[in-house]
């Protein structure tokens, strides 16, 4: 189990931590084909996609829907330029991806996206 805080915005004591039980995605896939796979943890997501590239790279995954928020990837200690490689590895064993905006169409590389990635996806 893991300490989360589940209002990270808050400065105050320790009143806002919860403990959460962490399962890594590659132990739970591990030789099993997954239809789609959802990430959303809270600026950690690139992490969590890297960990999944063995799963990525064999095929075993076909879709990922994941939220992307590059303002968050501080947090985690994940610069822009690291976060996007991520990305950029996962495109390069042919999967392609889909941007949807939080609040509507944006040029804001910060803002909230949710990310639809997947084989034979044409964004």
């Amino acid at each position: 189990p893991r300490e989360y805080d589940a209002a990270p915005n808050k400065k105050e004591g320790t009143e806002n931590l919860i403990e959460v039980r962490s399962i890594l995605g590659k132990d739970v896939i591990k030789d099993k084909h997954v239809m789609i796979v959802k990430i959303d943890t809270e600026g950690a997501e690139m992490s969590v996609l890297k960990s999944l590239m063995g799963s990525i790279e064999n095929g075993m995954i076909d879709n990922i829907l994941i939220e992307v928020t590059p303002a968050w990837w501080s947090r985690v200690n994940m610069k822009p330029e690291e976060g996007l490689a991520v990305l950029k590895s996962v495109m390069d064993f042919g999967y392609g991806a889909i941007w949807s905006r939080h609040g509507g169409e944006t040029t804001n590389f910060e803002a909230v996206s949710e990310v639809v990635i997947g084989r034979g996806v044409r964004g």
